[in-house]
């Protein structure tokens, strides 16, 4: 009798879970929230509705590893031949004697520590000593020596690189934008846009914080969320929806990037447009800036998650075998703030769902 108490609750239990799930599936405006930002709302919609039509794919490859995997090629388009990209028009670094130099970290006097830790509370990291910083300032090149040994294909496609932010650093938001143009080939780089969420922090508001970004280069722009807080992810998407870009590369606003870093993620879109690569993330200290190479923290890891769903960085496994530490590695889980991503596969996906908010689940 006892057993079959379970059973009968069991049941009950399971058409209760089931009930709950149509009821959130088929909820009206599940799909088209009506508080969601109407660039977005609109643009979710023509996605909705393109996906559900017939879509003819190009023709795909198979080809094997070294290591034996299958893996699929869909080019949209003829690459050209090989080449070396290490020559590429980088406005390459001058070592000096300065603050923060070669990517070291920044020290103050003990005078101006008070202020410091004032700042900090604005911002979650040394904005003063940021302030410090030279915008172009040199880190050191931290790529494996045969990373600057490989050929990619001449006809990379076109990069919109986004960046969202709130209430960030002047001077750090400038250096991304510097670093961006000043390691980067400029063939690649289409645009720079920064989304800005609704700051209400003075000098990365007004018109010449703007002035300052085209000073940097013109293909930097601001597009601003008017006066409605997105959250990181639908702020991506308010970048999309401004960008026009073969690739879409999403970064965090507080970045900077590494020699030629733009070649070695395109290259696996132009193989397959399918491809979502990460690069590998070095780490700027929050209370010094100083630069932090991967490999002298925990090395080359690939994402993955653990029960309770949080992500989790693991080592390699020795059965890819890799013939070089450069070479590119599969990542089951990507850690979801730095990737990129073919237009044309962003949008056959359907793009970030428009309940997403804020980031912590949207890389699976």
């Amino acid at each position: 009798m006892r057993f079959r108490k379970w059973r009968i609750l069991t049941l009950l239990m399971s058409v209760v879970v089931i009930s709950s799930i149509y009821f959130l599936v088929s909820a009206p405006g599940s799909e088209t929230d009506g508080n969601l930002h109407p660039k977005i709302s609109k643009s979710f919609k023509e996605i909705k509705d393109k996906v559900r039509e017939k879509v003819e794919y190009p023709k795909s490859t198979i080809f094997k590893t070294s290591y034996g995997f299958e893996l699929e090629r869909i080019r949209l388009k003829p690459l050209g031949r090989q080449k070396s990209w290490e020559n590429e028009q980088l406005k390459l670094d001058v070592p000096r004697e300065a603050p923060g130099e070669g990517g070291k970290a920044v020290d103050i006097p003990a005078s101006e520590e008070a202020e410091n830790k004032r700042v900090f509370g604005f911002y979650g990291y040394s904005a003063y000593k940021s302030n410090k910083i030279a915008l172009d300032r040199t880190i050191a090149d931290s790529r494996h020596p045969d990373c600057k040994k490989f050929e990619y294909y001449e006809n990379l496609p076109s990069v919109s690189v986004i960046l969202p932010f709130h209430n960030e650093a002047k001077s750090v938001l400038m250096r991304a934008a510097t670093s961006l143009i000043n390691r980067s080939p400029p063939s690649l780089i289409h645009e720079i846009i920064f989304v800005d969420d609704v700051s209400d922090y003075s000098d990365v508001v007004g018109a010449d914080f703007e002035h300052a970004m085209k000073r940097i280069s013109p293909k930097i722009k601001i597009v601003r969320s008017d006066t409605r807080r997105l959250g990181l992810i639908q702020a991506r998407t308010f970048g999309y929806e401004a960008s026009s870009g073969e690739v879409l590369v999403f970064l965090d606003a507080h970045v900077e990037v590494n020699t030629n870093w733009l070649p070695p993620l395109l290259d696996q879109i132009a193989h397959n447009y399918r491809s979502v690569p990460q690069p590998t993330i070095d780490a700027i200290n929050e209370d010094d800036f100083d630069y932090r190479p991967a490999e002298k923290m925990d090395g080359l890891m690939r994402g993955s998650f653990d029960w309770g769903m949080s992500y989790k960085r693991f080592p390699i496994p020795e059965f890819e075998g890799r013939n070089s530490p450069a070479d590119p590695f599969f990542n089951p889980v990507q850690c979801g703030g730095l990737f990129g991503i073919h237009r044309r596969w962003w949008e056959e996906l359907g793009r970030y769902d428009p309940k997403l908010a804020i980031w912590g689940a949207e890389q699976y």
